[in-house]
């Protein structure tokens, strides 16, 4: 869990996560926590789990503490445990929920399982898995699966389930430590699909979490350059390692389009939501 200044939605998360996997799954949280003035980094007594935290500096922003929060589980946890967990920590887990995970992850090896959320109060989707929908490298669709198992592309990391043999991987391992913010969680996806690990969505919502990155465009265009140094935004350097990544041959005329996007005022193409049985 990466973490900075949300101390009681941090806490709300940590005590939804307590018993969510039944009580034969041992967990252990690593909280990342950037610098928090607010009581984040001394959460550790608060909640009923044994947790590890991690010191970190205002700078680091999601993909930057997510990555060195798992350099150190596989430098120094690697036999303890058998999957990594990314978790947000204003994600709301459903503690009702019944699922056998020992019978999933038993069905499901070496397989990176993906949790869906919702919006607070609704059935509408906010993060969960995604299905490439054209030859864009960042052109998805967000696919909600109710009652069955579903094949995906990449994800978004607000609950992320992984092995921790794949973890170890080579062409994974180092993909969270390219970006600060945006672009990891999506790149990680797509890279292990490449290497032939499954990517599966979980049926049904496994809790909430509200959709905080509205798509929406900055007025003037001044202010819409502005959004490329910013790491939550559209970023640029980000975008140009990503596309370099996954774009091959295209990406020098794809890096064009944030840049005629944000001269015209056009949004980005849209994550669309269906919903699969």
């Amino acid at each position: 869990m990466a973490t900075y200044n949300r101390v009681e939605v941090t806490n709300r998360c940590l005590n939804s996560l307590t018993g969510f996997f039944g009580p034969t799954i041992s967990i252990h949280v690593f909280l990342v926590d950037a610098g928090s003035t607010d009581g984040t980094s001394q959460i550790k007594g608060k909640a009923d789990l044994p947790i590890t935290v991690i010191n970190g500096e205002s700078s680091w922003l999601w993909s930057t503490a997510m990555s060195i929060g798992q350099e150190i589980i596989l430098d120094k946890w690697i036999g303890n445990y058998d999957y990594i967990l990314w978790l947000n920590d204003d994600v709301f887990l459903d503690s009702n929920l019944s699922i056998n995970w020992e019978l999933i992850f038993k069905t499901f090896p070496e397989t990176i399982l993906v949790g869906q959320l919702s919006e607070a109060d609704s059935k509408m989707m906010s993060y969960g898995g995604l299905k490439r929908i054209d030859w864009h490298p960042l052109h998805f669709e967000m696919i909600f699966h109710g009652s069955m198992f579903g094949t995906l592309d990449t994800f978004t990391g607000n609950f992320v389930l992984i092995p921790m043999s794949v973890a170890r991987q080579p062409e994974l391992r180092t993909i969270l430590s390219l970006y600060q913010h945006l672009y990891a969680d999506i790149d990680y996806g797509i890279s292990a699909g490449k290497i032939g690990i499954p990517i599966l969505a979980i049926p049904g919502f496994v809790g909430i979490c509200i959709n905080d990155h509205p798509e929406f465009v900055e007025k003037g265009i001044l202010n819409r350059f502005k959004a490329f140094k910013n790491p939550k935004s559209v970023h640029f350097k980000s975008q140009l390692i990503f596309l370099k990544r996954h774009a091959k041959r295209t990406w020098l005329l794809l890096i064009f389009l944030p840049i005629l996007r944000a001269i015209f005022g056009l949004a980005a193409k849209s994550t669309e939501i269906k919903i699969s049985s």
